[in-house]
């Protein structure tokens, strides 16, 4: 934006950072210069201070907050509908603290990742009044207790990261390596008018069973209904041991039970994607009416060609 420089303040002392934040005052802001801010990014090597005095700063319209400790209470974090421009929020850390107190923490994947906290993205796209958001949750705890999920967590957290007046249109799930029936309690009515879910590296249940894990998929699918694009990516063999991991069946992580029955039913899907998984068939249903079903080359699916070495996972252009 014209008139407007970029700053970078690196390797502040101990400390700096809070005073940092005290001191933007919503007066303050008002006769300074932070009031002209419409991009931040705050990152820690310990845990950030209290980000709250970050309110003031009414005019972001990107906002990263990211720790690479986090002390017991967790990242707290705002409610995107604190910053009425937002259209962009990234928040990593070791454990989360939404608004209203609940909790969200890192999950460790099985998968190969020199990354290890949690990260959660949020991206506003379309007009006021007809606005979605997509949202991306990585390695992020989905294996919540059924006590815990009464609690409705993750909707605590979709919640507060989506802007107002916008519609969750997209999720991603990223190495969240566990799925249970009830991690998405109280989520219905922020999921039904999704058209897009990506679950990668979602290759588990509570119990290890593809039997489980085809329920928690189902559970989910159930609150999409208008989903339009469905990709799937199970846990991948290792280099050169194909052969075993299918024969073995996958640890009960690759749909061997096949595709949810909600899966089928849907009846807006435009692409499926199901990558890595050893579906035994394709079943009827009204998906198949107008599902692109090309993206199913990496899937041991009688009748399909077996893709080796493994392809990257498909994914549907929105």
């Amino acid at each position: 934006m014209a008139g407007r420089v970029p700053c970078t303040i690196d390797v502040l002392p101990d400390g700096v950072l809070g005073h940092i934040l005290a001191g933007v005052g919503a007066q303050q802001a008002e006769r300074g210069a932070l009031l002209l801010l419409c991009s931040l990014r705050l990152e820690s090597s310990e845990a950030l201070p209290d980000p709250a005095p970050l309110t003031a700063l009414t005019g972001l319209t990107r906002l990263v907050l990211e720790e690479r400790a986090s002390d017991e209470e967790g990242l707290r974090i705002l409610a995107a509908a604190t910053f009425p421009r937002l259209v962009a929020y990234t928040v990593s850390a070791l454990v989360v603290q939404m608004p209203d107190g609940w909790r969200c923490a890192f999950q460790e994947s099985q998968l190969d990742s020199d990354e290890e906290f949690l990260l959660i993205h949020m991206e506003k796209r379309g007009d006021a009044g007809q606005a979605t958001a997509c949202v991306s949750l990585m390695q992020t705890e989905l294996n919540w207790t059924e006590e815990e999920a009464d609690q409705e967590v993750l909707r605590s957290l979709l919640r507060t990261v989506l802007p107002p007046r916008a519609t969750l249109g997209e999720l991603e799930l990223t190495r969240v390596a566990v799925l249970a029936d009830h991690s998405f309690v109280g989520c219905a009515p922020l999921l039904a008018g999704m058209t897009r879910l990506a679950l990668d590296g979602v290759y588990e249940s509570t119990d290890g069973t593809d039997a489980a894990l085809q329920s928690a998929l189902n559970g989910l699918i159930q609150l999409t209904p208008r989903l339009h694009h469905l990709v799937f990516t199970g846990d991948p063999p290792r280099f050169h041991e194909e052969e075993e991991w299918a024969a073995e069946g996958g640890g009960g992580k690759c749909l061997s039970c096949g595709l949810p029955p909600a899966v089928t039913a849907l009846r807006h899907l435009e692409a499926l994607s199901v990558n890595f998984a050893l579906l035994p068939s394709l079943p009827e249903g009204p998906y198949s009416a107008s599902t692109c079903l090309a993206a199913l080359g990496c899937a041991w699916t009688p009748g399909l060609s077996k893709c080796w070495p493994p392809c990257q996972p498909s994914h549907p252009s929105v």
